[in-house]
Parts: structure tokens; C-alpha cells; sequence
């Protein structure tokens, strides 16, 4: 009888590399060592009065693999070739890595491409580190990915609705007048919040104003349609995103009453206890708050790259404190928490937050300069946008991105750091 086959050992088990760049075009990789990289999301918080720490765990965040590649034989430069063009393409990729697994990645960083001509010729080296990404801020179907964060916006508010509905208790009356106050609260802080921003349109602030009093006209009737009542609220919230008012000031509102919402605001202090209908009620409005940022954000016009950049870095912060503040009351509660709102809500920042990203890579970016001389506004903007062509409109743009005021309007002096978008 043959003797049974040895084990496979570690070499046996490693696979083939390969990367996959967004086009579909697949290259075999020659490698060298290979490693894997990652960071632990933790923060350590000290208990007073106590010598314990409480560790908060929210994961890892994606891995990271460096590679250095090569490229040998008579087409190694054209082989090369190719795979600076793979690299260079927007998008995540795949990699196939021969140890760790198969992965979405963006190459990330400085790539790094030499040919030692002399010492060792016939080779084309590459160093490049590969980070794990998730698709959801790169919307992969053929629709408008518009289109598809509003839709993502929408089906959001339809989960956040649901929650309230399925969840909220009213098997007494104290619950049921003790869920009428608090609402009647909440909207009221709602309008305290947004009635500035409303304000520059006049449309938005009739609609706001008019969902306001219907709300509070009608709550008697209301709290007994959960639904229909997590809806009026929750268009209360969106309302505001469409406002003309400049997107700074609209997310600013959105955050201001996300940290009331969370406790952090100085509004907070008015929204009362918190048993688990009010916390669900908190929950409707916290979640309704980002998802108006995130609509706000869709409906903004930005002028340069780092604006959109901002945005979307405001809507991914304001989602993490919401998400933050759900899991601690969840678990002081002792509560369970299903996860439909959260995912939900969770896609359409995603989706929001990416479509502000895609559409950054079109937008001008912000560049400066520290000024040698003193020098006219007239002169700068001549210089720095010449290939745009002098008017009058481009000069009232570099004034007021600039805030120059009284004699630098005349002459912007030696030292001054100016901005400008190209």
C-alpha cells in the first residue's frame, strides 16, 4: 500500500499574487517579502474613583499590505508599463494576496518605480502599499451616484420611521402624555435650532414652518400614528438641507443639534429624562439630523476641493458621535439593538460622503502662497489665474476668499499668505 502524502507545508499553501485594477485588467505579481499592517480603533477611558479602565473597542480599521514587485525579461519595461497604468487608475481594485487572502484595495500613497540599469539591469521594481477599502464610497452600480445617495437617504428615513413605530411603548397614559411632551420638546428645539438657516428662503421656511404646526396643532392624534408622526418630524429635519443658506451654516445647524441630541450642547439639558421611549425618540431625531447634513451636503454647490473634502469629512465625524452615543445607551438600557435604522443610515453617509469625494477629484484645489514683495489683488489674480482670464467677478472672489480689508485691498504686503483655487 503507498504511503499516505506528506502534509502540505507553507509553501504548498501560498497562492498566486495578483492585481486587479478597476478596468479589470489582471497582472501576476512577483514579489518579495510580504507583511500586513493594521491599527486597533481603541480609546481608553479612566473611571474616577476607581483602578479600573474601561476600553472602548470599535475594531481595527482596513489592513494594509506593502509589496515590492518585479518585473524581469525581454518585456519586463512594457509589463511595467502596464502596471503603472493599472495603478494609476481611480477606484479599488483586487488584490490576490499569496498569503492573506483576496482583498478591495486602493493603492495608497507614493508609489515608488526604479530600474537599476546598471547594477541590475532587465528588471523593473515597484514598492507599493495596497490599503483595504470598502466599496460603499465608490457606488459600483450604472445609475447617478447622486441619485443613489438620495435614494440611500430615503430608504434611511423610511428605517428610522419603522424603528420608532415597532419599538416605542404606549401600554399606559403616563407613557403616552410623558411621549407627548417630549416630542413637543423636541420640535420646539428643532425650530430654535434651524430658524435662522430656513430663514434665507422663504419656500423652505413656510414648508418648515408649516410641518412645525402641524406637529404641534395635531399631537394628540399623532402620537397614537407613531409612523405618521416619525415622518412629519423627520421632514422637519430635511427641510433645513435645502435652505440657500451657505452649506458651512447648514451643517453647522445639523451639528449643533446633533450635540444636543447627544448630550455635548447646550440644548440638551431641556430634552428631559431619558427611559427607552425617549431615548427612541432622541434616536429619530439624531439619526434625522445626519441624514439632513448628508442631504444638505447633496443639494451644495462647492467651488473648491478641500470644501467637498470637509464636507464629507463633517458628515463621517457627525455619524460616529451618533453612533457612539447609540451604543452607550443601548447598553445602559439593556436594550437590543436590531440594526436595521443603524445600517441604513449607516449606507446613506457612505454613499453622501463618497459622492462628495467623487466629486472632488473635478473641483479646483486650494493652493497658497507667502508673498516676496508687496503686490496689487489686480496683479495676483492676473498671475495666479491667468489661463482663466481676468474679470472683475474672479477679483471679488480672491478679496473675499482672502478676507482683505481696508489698504490690502489696495496692496497685499510682503509675508501675507494668500489662497487660491486652481
Amino acid at each position: 500500500m503507498a504511503a499516505d502524502a506528506p502534509p502540505p507545508t507553507w509553501e504548498d499553501r501560498l497562492a498566486e499574487a495578483a492585481y486587479t485594477s478597476p478596468s479589470g485588467a489582471r497582472t501576476v505579481l512577483i514579489y518579495e517579502n510580504v507583511s500586513l499592517l493594521f491599527d486597533r480603533k481603541t480609546t481608553a477611558y479612566e473611571i474616577a474613583g476607581s483602578d479600573e479602565t474601561y476600553v472602548q473597542d470599535l475594531g481595527r480599521t482596513g489592513f494594509r499590505f506593502p509589496l515590492r514587485i518585479f518585473f524581469t525579461g525581454a518585456n519586463h519595461d512594457l509589463e511595467a508599463h502596464n502596471f503603472t497604468v493599472s495603478l494609476a487608475e481611480r477606484g479599488p481594485g483586487v488584490l490576490e494576496h499569496p498569503t492573506y487572502g483576496t482583498f478591495d484595495v486602493v493603492p495608497f500613497g507614493p508609489i515608488k518605480r526604479r530600474e537599476d540599469l546598471k547594477t541590475a539591469a532587465n528588471q523593473s521594481i515597484f514598492e507599493v502599499e495596497f490599503w483595504q477599502t470598502t466599496r460603499l464610497l465608490f457606488p459600483t452600480d450604472d445609475g447617478d451616484p447622486s441619485a443613489l445617495a438620495r435614494r440611500a437617504i430615503v430608504d434611511a428615513t423610511a428605517a428610522n420611521d419603522n424603528q420608532l413605530n415597532d419599538k416605542v411603548v404606549q401600554d399606559t397614559r403616563l407613557e403616552t402624555s410623558s411621549l407627548i411632551s417630549k416630542f413637543l420638546k423636541l420640535v420646539g428645539l428643532i425650530k430654535a435650532t434651524y430658524k435662522d438657516v430656513v430663514a434665507v428662503t422663504g419656500r423652505i421656511e413656510a414648508s418648515f414652518n408649516a410641518v412645525f404646526d402641524s406637529v404641534n396643532a395635531a399631537i394628540d392624534i399623532l402620537i397614537k400614528e407613531p409612523l405618521a408622526l416619525a415622518r412629519q418630524v423627520q421632514q422637519l429635519l430635511l427641510l433645513p438641507g435645502q435652505s440657500a443658506a451657505a452649506i458651512t451654516d447648514r451643517l453647522d445647524a445639523y451639528g449643533n443639534l446633533l450635540d444636543d441630541i447627544t448630550g455635548t450642547g447646550a440644548g440638551s439639558k431641556t430634552l428631559g429624562n431619558r427611559g427607552f421611549n425617549n431615548f427612541l425618540a432622541d434616536e429619530l431625531i439624531g439619526s434625522g439630523t445626519v441624514l439632513g447634513a448628508s442631504s444638505a451636503a447633496l443639494n451644495a454647490e462647492f467651488g473648491n476641493r478641500s470644501d467637498a473634502i470637509a464636507a464629507a469629512d463633517r458628515l463621517l465625524g457627525m455619524f460616529a458621535q451618533l453612533s457612539e452615543w447609540r451604543d452607550d445607551n443601548y447598553r445602559s438600557l439593556d436594550e437590543i439593538d436590531t440594526g436595521e435604522s443603524y445600517q441604513a443610515v449607516l449606507r446613506a453617509v457612505l454613499t453622501s460622503a463618497g459622492f462628495l469625494v467623487e466629486i472632488s477629484f473635478t473641483l479646483a484645489q486650494e493652493r497658497s502662497l507667502v508673498l516676496d514683495r508687496p503686490r496689487s489683488p489686480v496683479d495676483l489674480v492676473a498671475e495666479l489665474y491667468g489661463s482663466y482670464g481676468f474679470n472683475d467677478s474672479l477679483l471679488d472672489f480672491f478679496v473675499n476668499t482672502n478676507d482683505l480689508v481696508g489698504t490690502d485691498i489696495l496692496e497685499v504686503p510682503r509675508g501675507r499668505e494668500v489662497f487660491y483655487y486652481v
